[in-house]
């Protein structure tokens, strides 16, 4: 199969899993955002800006570049209410009006994936998996075994399809403390890491895995929409092995993945 064609077809379909996820993540965050209103709990308001976050760098790879603008930009004003304490009546409307522009942006892509609307098939059950109850270790011990660590379904599914047909055992969690869980029974070669993670983020995670000897050696590649120097400096400080930015191209992570696994 032509390598390019296999890329292209797996973009096709993570675009129309990523509809599908946007969607339902907007409804979860309007329901945050009302929450808010009635019991003014600051969570609530990261938890919102967490869905701006995975709009903006989840859309920008998949080619949506106004859901990618308008994930930034809510994300930046939520981040500037939060550093100011400002979370007034205006800032709840405004945060509505976000949500209005998202929706019919979606809504116009979505209605040309409605029909053929599918899911990337062959999720892994990765709890048994690797813990030797489905896999030999024989078998194990010929393929690299990869962890994924991202709160977004949509990337989760492109890289593992990818890479499960490239010969790798990939495993994955949607939050932090599943990650670090996973990464302590499983002891992958490598870690591809989001750094804003619900229940325990990127930071920590590769502060514990790096520190414990256990697992020391696993290469861990950063993919975050963060790009400020003082995040990406301090994830090389608690040692991280790359960094990669999103969005991001497929082919690029898995040649960087390479680098580390192989050199």
């Amino acid at each position: 199969m032509d390598r390019s064609v296999s890329v292209e077809a797996l973009m096709e379909k993570s675009k129309r899993l990523f509809l599908q996820e946007q969607k339902e993540k907007l409804y979860r965050a309007i329901g945050d955002l009302m929450t808010y209103r009635l019991y003014k709990n600051q969570d609530d308001v990261i938890n919102i800006g967490r869905f701006f976050h995975s709009l903006k760098g989840t859309g920008a790879t998949l080619g949506f570049q106004r859901l990618a603008e308008l994930g930034t930009f809510y994300e930046d004003y939520i981040d500037e209410k939060i550093q100011q304490q400002d979370f007034s009546e205006k800032f709840i409307l405004n945060l509505f009006q976000g949500f209005s522009e998202i929706y019919d942006e979606l809504k116009k892509f979505y209605a040309m994936y409605e029909d053929k609307a599918e899911k990337v098939e062959g999720s892994i059950d990765t709890k048994e998996q690797w813990n030797g109850e489905k896999v030999s270790n024989e078998k194990a011990a010929k393929k690299e075994r990869i962890l994924l660590v991202d709160d977004a379904n949509v990337i989760i599914q492109m890289i593992k399809t990818r890479w499960t047909e490239m010969g790798y055992e990939v495993a994955y969690a949607d939050d932090g403390e599943e990650g670090l869980q996973l990464s302590q029974l499983l002891k992958p070669d490598l870690m591809i890491v989001d750094l804003m993670l619900p229940k325990l983020d990127g930071f920590e995670i590769i502060r514990q895995v790096k520190k414990n000897p256990e697992t020391q050696n696993t290469k861990i590649i950063v993919l975050s929409s963060k790009k400020k120097e003082e995040d990406i400096l301090r994830c090389f400080d608690l040692g991280a092995d790359d960094y990669m930015i999103k969005p991001f191209s497929l082919k690029e992570l898995e040649q960087r993945a390479k680098r580390l696994l192989y050199r």
